[in-house]
């Protein structure tokens, strides 16, 4: 357009746009008001009914009240294509529609009068007495008012802006026309240029489905020109099922006297096929009776192509494993997906209307939240960390990514959640961080046991070789036994280290877990507060598992001690529970993620103490760590039962809150069948007066051992020496009945000691002994044949006992002491 923009009646025949209003209005029924955007003027004006003409315009205050409503739903309405629909103060549906052309707001098209349901008789009624209406004659007109349905309604107003906006255009093509000099012939075949040229298929029909006209684009469709389609009917171009189902419709329409939408599927002369939406409305002639039907299909290739998309997207939404919120820019939840109500337990119906503050856990302060949505406020995305709640009243934890959705202005209308429950890897790299703090603890622990268990050799064996100098009961003696039993104190230390980090092998047996759970609850019964409620819960059908009784007593005792301090004097509940689980791959318990597939026995301990603060439960089974004072306890008590459950090839895992309790989990799995304990017969032993050679690096050490052997009968010749060990042995092999050797040693160890002595001697009966369990384990992967493995520190008894069992069982027996032996 030139700068100089032309009036809407200057491009457009107003006469004939009216009488093809005119004739739009008689066939639907519905008026129709042209208004000059630049002026307001009524340009065209026409089909309005009854009710207007006889009643609401002879009311000045009704009147003003139809001009208020239009002025009013033609604010804004300046985006092409736009449609606004109202319901007006008297009660009636208007549409409205803008006429942009080239950018240019020409004007703006009102349709209408309508219900989209029936009408309200009691307000029509009410309206008739407000104003001074015969209420009969007002409720006649009422009853004449067409109901159509809002989809409808909004085709037939996107056609008739879809026919003016093509005026329109060819109006101004006329007007530049004229302005170059060239005269444009104005006549009714400009109706028929129009219709030609719009995309939509669009025909006319008598009521007996005789065709009485078509555009260009519906003649290509029926393979013919229109001049050969008038006078026809649907059974002379299309397949007998297709036509059978057009007539159907045409009958629709001439019986109901309603417009009607039908999904229809083409195939024109070329071998296309599209989808069509077909809008067929009555032909009405002058006289208001039904003369046939018109009818507009439009393409919906393109509208069918995004509700396969958006269904595929709904679908993906609906089957997504993360949790997806919509709200409102009010934050008020408008859909949640499937996976929401999995996760939250929260059913869509209780979910939606809501604000998601329903999720909060308390964990994070307002301070939080307000710089959360002072981003999103921004129209920027958010993303962070969540600890939610369930509607169970669990804690959950996710990953949330939030985005403000905008519309066409810009504006903030939605924001979209998606959040992915990471409650399950989280727990997981709490348990991996445990296993690697458990695994550096358990190569420290490995590595001091050697030393520390010399030291502890000299400071038990010495003290008792001292107290059995000293006369029973004396002061002396007792003040010996004190550092005795201190020694012994250390020695179980190293072992509980050894334990935890799994260095130490236990003797485990095929056991049922019921006998002691009942014993350990009979000796809390007597050493708990009466306050204190101990309840069980215990299967007695559970299988057995493979362990040590007394370790798992420990694990008990532990456990149920560190519970009732954790209740202290108040009243409160202990709950033992024993259970068979069986874990699926698709479905591992949230609190033990590393654990496998399998059946286990699940044993659950809850109290209702003072619980856990969160900043400290990630080390709970740190060695040495604890709450108590220095006087209560040393920090092993919770590493050992971790060391014994993960030694038997269990999972175990705390949860607690703070105020609520503790429930400790623990896994470990069933055998099916029991494999028979073989015991160790241990006889009496007596002492001997053989010849032995004894070699340890740490002169101390070799002391206190060649005294106890010396004590027993034995003649002892003690090298700190691996070489010079070997030298002497070498040179009179003979002369030795036993040899007892260290395993760590700096230049030779006690394994290269002991495969040069056998080489020179195949029967020699050999003992090692050491204070690193793990040089033991290596040292019995070496091929050799050992008759004893000693754990130090071991005392005289224990001494005696294995060099009997050497010496009488020469390299038959390969028997390693501990603890029990004594």
């Amino acid at each position: 357009m030139t700068d100089k923009q032309p009036s809407f009646d200057q491009i457009v025949n107003i006469a004939e746009l009216r009488e093809m209003f005119e004739l739009f209005s008689s066939a639907t029924g519905y008026n129709i008001t042209l208004d000059d955007q630049a002026t307001n003027e009524t340009l065209i004006s026409t089909g309005w009914q009854e009710i207007c003409l006889k009643f609401h315009w002879h009311n000045p205050v009704a009147r003003e009240r139809c001009k208020a409503d239009r002025q009013k739903l033609a604010v804004e309405l300046n985006v092409p294509g736009a449609i606004r629909l109202s319901r007006c103060e008297s009660g009636f549906i208007y549409g409205a529609t803008p006429i942009i052309i080239e950018g240019h707001h020409l004007a703006n098209l009102f349709t209408g009068q309508v219900f989209f349901s029936p009408p309200d008789i009691d307000r029509f009624k009410k309206q008739a007495r407000q104003y001074g209406f015969n209420e009969s004659s007002y409720l006649d007109t009422i009853a004449r008012v067409p109901i159509v349905e809002k989809e409808t309604f909004k085709a037939l107003l996107h056609f008739l802006a879809s026919m003016t906006a093509n005026i329109c255009k060819t109006g101004l093509l006329a007007a530049r026309l004229k302005n170059n000099n060239d005269e444009t012939v104005k006549n009714k075949g400009l109706l028929k240029s129009i219709i030609n040229s719009i995309p939509d298929l669009i025909f006319y029909k008598d009521r007996e489905s005789v065709y009485l006209g078509c555009n260009k684009a519906f003649a290509e469709y029926a393979g013919c020109g229109e001049e050969n389609l008038i006078g026809h009917t649907d059974f002379d171009f299309f397949p007998r099922d297709i036509a059978e189902f057009y007539q159907e419709k045409d009958r629709n329409i001439i019986d109901s006297g309603r417009t009607i939408i039908n999904e229809e599927w083409i195939t024109f002369p070329d071998g296309r096929t599209i989808p069509l939406d077909t809008l067929k409305t009555p032909l009405v002639d002058s006289g208001g009776n039904i003369a046939g039907i018109i009818g507009i299909s439009r393409d919906r290739s393109a509208r069918k192509e995004a509700e396969k998309e958006r269904t595929r997207l709904t679908t993906a939404i609906e089957q997504a494993g993360e949790t997806v919120v919509i709200t409102d820019s009010n934050a008020i939840i408008q859909y949640v997906n499937p996976a929401f109500e999995k996760i939250t337990g929260y059913s869509r119906k209780e979910a939606v209307g809501q604000n998601p503050r329903i999720l909060q856990s308390g964990r994070h302060d307002r301070n939080f939240y307000n710089k959360m949505w002072a981003r999103l406020s921004r129209g920027k995305t958010w993303r962070g960390h969540l600890v939610n709640r369930k509607k169970d009243g669990s804690f959950y934890e996710e990953e949330v990514s939030i985005s403000p959705v905008r519309d066409k202005n810009e504006k903030i209308t939605n924001y979209v959640a998606v959040k992915r429950d990471v409650s399950k890897e989280l727990s997981l790299e709490k348990q991996l961080r445990q296993a690697m703090k458990m695994e550096a603890v358990g190569t420290l622990a490995s590595g001091i046991a050697h030393d520390f268990n010399n030291i502890l050799s000299i400071i038990i064996g010495f003290s008792e070789m001292v107290r059995e100098d000293l006369p029973a009961g004396s002061q002396s003696a007792r003040d010996l036994d004190q550092i005795i039993k201190a020694g012994n104190r250390g020695a179980d230390l190293v072992r509980q280290l050894l334990t935890f980090s799994r260095q130490r092998e236990e003797e485990a047996r095929p056991l049922k877990v019921q006998p002691i759970i009942k014993e350990v609850v009979k000796m809390l019964r007597a050493s708990l507060p009466s306050t204190i409620k101990i309840t069980t819960t215990i299967d007695p059908d559970c299988g057995p598992i493979m362990a040590d009784p007394c370790r798992i007593q420990q694990v008990l005792m532990n456990i149920c001690t560190n519970a009732g301090i954790a209740l202290g004097a108040e009243v409160g509940r202990l709950t033992v529970l024993l259970a068979e689980r069986r874990i699926a791959a698709d479905n591992l318990p949230a609190e033990c993620p590393l654990i496998a597939p399998g059946t286990y026995l699940y044993l659950e301990i809850t109290d209702t103490g003072c619980g856990i603060e969160e900043s400290i439960q990630s080390r709970i089974f740190d060695p040495f760590f604890t709450t108590r004072d220095k006087e209560s306890g040393t920090g092993l008590g919770l590493s050992v039962v971790h060391g014994i459950i993960k030694q038997y090839g269990g999972e175990i895992s705390v949860t607690s809150l703070p105020g609520q309790g503790t429930t400790v989990h623990i896994y470990l799995p069933l055998i099916v069948e029991c494999i028979k304990n073989k015991q160790s017969e241990i006889e009496d032993v007596p002492q001997g007066d053989e010849r032995i050679l004894l070699v340890d690096d740490e002169p101390m050490v070799g002391n206190i051992i060649s005294l106890m052997l010396q004590r027993s009968g034995y003649t002892v010749t003690f090298f700190s020496s691996s070489s010079e060990a070997l030298t002497a042995y070498s040179n009179s092999p003979d002369d030795f009945d036993l040899v007892i050797s260290d395993l760590v040693m700096p230049g030779m160890t006690g394994v290269t000691l002991a495969r040069k002595i056998l080489a020179l001697r195949p029967d020699q009966p050999v003992i090692f002994c050491s204070g690193d369990n793990e040089a033991i384990e290596k040292a019995k992967s070496k091929s050799l044949v050992i008759s004893e493995y000693l754990m130090k520190p071991f005392n005289k008894c224990m001494l005696s006992k294995a060099i009997r069992r050497a010496l009488q069982g020469g390299r038959m027996s390969a028997h390693c002491v501990r603890d029990s032996d004594q």
